[in-house]
């Protein structure tokens, strides 16, 4: 019997390890594909809004058109903070992004600001101006980007529907790898993006 008769009775009878071995060689190079291709986490900042509605891919568009060249992306997630599941969207997402922006009643409810990083108010100021900081222990922990008390502080506005208002903050992930001169990270991409947050103008819907 010839190597070919050989080869034609093992796949008669042996096909699936053919097929095994097809299946795999298809998600090694996918997975090669992928880690090829996708981002690195310094070439992304990402952000999480705990909010009322917004328009996620118009501050996505405004950040990246305000980003550093060392940057592909600036992620934007948008969480709905009348969802009752909003808690465990950030503990399994919103936890870990670089850039949080938070209604002052989820700090204090779920007591996080203390997780976040202690926020040097001189040199902040100097990148800011003079912003509120939402403070414990007399330390800075978040960034206020809007006043409930007034309409003229912050860029956050409310829509004619939506009649609770509070403090909103920004706070910053202290393992985050673009805050150099805030958590002596390598890059400082962040620090531009945060900037351009400050600027932004939020219209909360319903």
């Amino acid at each position: 019997m010839g190597n070919k008769e050989v080869f034609r009775s093992h796949l008669a009878t042996h096909w699936y390890i053919y097929i095994a071995y097809a299946i795999i060689a298809v998600l090694v190079w996918n997975y090669a594909i992928t880690l090829h291709t996708q981002d690195k986490p310094q070439e992304v900042v990402t952000v999480w809004v705990l909010s009322y509605d917004i328009d996620a891919a118009a501050l996505t568009a405004d950040l990246e058109r305000d980003m550093p060249e060392y940057l592909k992306h600036v992620r934007v997630n948008f969480q709905d903070r009348e969802d009752a599941f909003a808690n465990v969207a950030y503990q399994g997402m919103g936890a870990d992004m670089d850039i949080l922006i938070l209604p002052e009643s989820f700090i204090v409810e779920y007591e996080i600001a203390q997780r976040y990083l202690a926020l040097d108010v001189k040199y902040l100021n100097t990148l800011l101006g003079n912003v509120d900081y939402y403070m414990v222990d007399e330390k800075a922990y978040g960034i206020k980007i809007h006043d409930k008390e007034s309409d003229l502080v912050g860029n956050i506005k409310f829509d004619k529907d939506i009649a609770e208002k509070e403090d909103y903050y920004i706070l910053i992930n202290p393992n985050s790898l673009h805050f150099s001169e805030l958590n002596e990270s390598e890059f400082s991409g962040g620090l531009d993006i945060l900037r351009s947050l400050i600027k932004y103008e939020f219209v909360l819907q319903t």
